[in-house]
């Protein structure tokens, strides 16, 4: 965050400095003989202000355009069945975030519905795959409270075996996250059990899955 906002600061500065330098010669010209020359600087400085204001602005609302349009064109590639031109466009949404166009404020404020609309997009694939894979992660690890998008994870892992070692700090977000959504309860109690967890938040995830009496499901009672 803080490269990006030195990066993007660096560049609108020097747009800026071109454009008021020249414009600074044109208005110094004009207004010089009524202002002074000892105001001169005064100005100049207004000048670079206002330039400096404006283009930051107007690069902001380029950029925002332009991820507005890649999104629409993912969606409408999505829809013919254009799988590889859906994810190019995604990607080069994504990317644009990163660049000097869009101001820190608009990039952490579009980033998460962005990544929330890739992980769906992923998890529409019967297959993920290895990058897949790993974006979705790194979105639930941010946003674990997305209920739609943690379901469906958990369901591809439930049907290529089940969740894996190295997703279990993963799985007790997600838990914690949906104390009340059995299928996850279940997924991650699995995995606690193969791991023969006793810690605290393993315990909480086994009580979550126990039934109203005490009772474990049938397939976890000799486990458990």
């Amino acid at each position: 965050m803080v490269v990006h906002f030195l990066r993007r600061m660096s560049l609108c500065l020097w747009i800026s400095l071109l454009i008021s330098g020249f414009g600074s010669v044109w208005i110094l010209t004009i207004l010089q003989p009524e202002v002074g020359l000892d105001a001169a600087p005064l100005l100049v400085f207004g000048l670079l202000a206002a330039v400096s204001v404006a283009v930051g602005w107007a690069t902001n609302q380029l950029g925002l355009r332009r991820v507005r349009r890649l999104m629409l064109r993912a969606d409408r590639a999505e829809r013919e069945g254009l799988r590889n031109e859906a994810e190019r466009a995604f990607q080069s949404a994504l990317g644009l975030l990163d660049s000097f166009l869009i101001s820190p404020r608009a990039r952490k404020r579009i980033l998460p519905p962005l990544a929330g609309r890739m992980a769906r997009y992923y998890l529409s694939e019967s297959r993920l795959g290895d990058d897949a894979e790993d974006f979705i992660v790194r979105y639930l690890w941010a946003r674990p409270q997305d209920e739609e998008v943690a379901e469906q994870w958990v369901r591809h892992a439930e049907r290529r075996g089940g969740l894996r070692e190295e997703h279990q700090d993963l799985a007790d977000r997600l838990a914690d996250a949906h104390p009340l959504h059995p299928l996850i309860q279940r997924a991650v109690a699995r995995l606690c059990l193969a791991s023969e967890r006793t810690d605290y938040p393993a315990l909480q995830t086994y009580r979550r899955v126990c039934a109203d009496d005490g009772q474990a499901p049938p397939e976890f009672s000799a486990d458990l």
